[in-house]
């Protein structure tokens, strides 16, 4: 495809006390068979050798960037990125996963094919520094609009749906969208905002991201009270159906957050001591969302916990 040369792709990577893994993941990014590339390394404050070793590597390579900033966690690092890339289109890559040689080359492909401004891929967990799963050309790549996926969300496909650093996304589908800072979960409360930009989705279900797994990473620690900043992003999908009157996906968001805050009730009484204060604010959160909307869209026999559960939310717990 001759236009597989010609537009610029930025690739955004955030780095902070990764100096283990950048490496590989910058090596996965500059052996990419897409070789148009603008790779910007954002180093968020690192306090081990990240910095120094951006550094380095930019030495070895004429399309990298490197910013370094202040620490103030994944969502400005990724912003700092937005405010300077040039290319026609962005990803975003975690800097101690890593990708298939053929990540960008083929999403871009998925695009152009596809007539649309947005793909993503299949991704896979593991804990080995070199996999490598070999591309099946048998899967025939699928397209989704816009509310198609956004409802597919409720589903099996939440995880690859959710996240940002499995998407090739057009600068135009990106405009002035940027992540919330300061929270963690922060794809929960913006990668909705690219895929309802975008009209029409591109996916393939092979695996070209490799989602490192260790356990000193964000999501490998155990469960604390800023795991709870995962109810903003519920909170801002359904603020963004309502103010764009998709009444459907509001419904389903709205179920969804309530029995995530039932679910996340359930986890503070387990895994935090001195919780009466998270407990009642999560207490008063859910009665507030529970008394404000239509009832009507959820069935009966979920209902009725639901509203049970206003009184003892531990019960939606241990039922789950």
């Amino acid at each position: 495809m001759n236009k597989c040369s010609v537009d610029l792709i930025s690739v955004i990577v955030p780095v902070y006390n990764v100096e283990k893994y950048l490496r590989r993941c910058v090596d996965s990014i500059v052996r990419q068979t897409y070789s148009n590339l603008e790779i910007i390394l954002v180093d968020d404050g690192s306090t081990d050798a990240s910095g120094t070793l951006c550094d380095d590597i930019a030495l070895e390579d004429s399309r990298i960037k490197v910013i370094h900033q202040p620490n103030a966690g994944l969502s400005c690092a990724r912003n700092s990125g937005l405010e300077i890339y040039t290319g026609e289109y962005v990803c975003f890559i975690d800097s101690d996963d890593y990708i298939s040689p053929d990540y960008i080359k083929y999403m871009y492909e998925l695009c152009i094919l596809a007539g649309c401004k947005m793909a993503f891929c299949n991704s896979l967990t593991t804990s080995e520094d070199n996999c490598s799963v070999v591309l099946d050309s048998g899967i025939a790549p699928k397209t989704y609009t816009n509310t198609e996926l956004l409802d597919a969300f409720y589903g099996p496909m939440h995880g690859n749906i959710t996240v940002a650093w499995n998407k090739l996304i057009h600068r135009s589908i990106v405009g002035d969208i940027r992540f919330e800072p300061h929270i963690l979960h922060e794809d929960e409360a913006t990668t909705f905002k690219f895929i309802y930009n975008a009209g029409i989705i591109a996916y393939t279900d092979n695996v070209l991201y490799y989602y490192y797994s260790r356990p000193e990473s964000i999501t490998g620690k155990s469960f604390s009270a800023r795991n709870l900043d995962i109810l903003i992003g519920y909170k801002r999908r359904l603020e963004f159906y309502l103010e764009h009157n998709e009444t459907e996906l509001y419904n389903r968001e709205y179920s969804y957050y309530l029995s995530a805050l039932l679910i996340n009730y359930y986890k503070v009484y387990k895994n935090i001591d001195d919780n009466k204060a998270l407990l009642r604010d999560l207490h008063d959160r859910y009665k507030m969302l529970y008394n404000q909307a239509d009832k009507s869209t959820i069935t009966g026999p979920r209902r009725l916990l639901l509203a049970i559960c206003v009184h003892f939310p531990l019960l939606y717990g241990i039922l789950r």
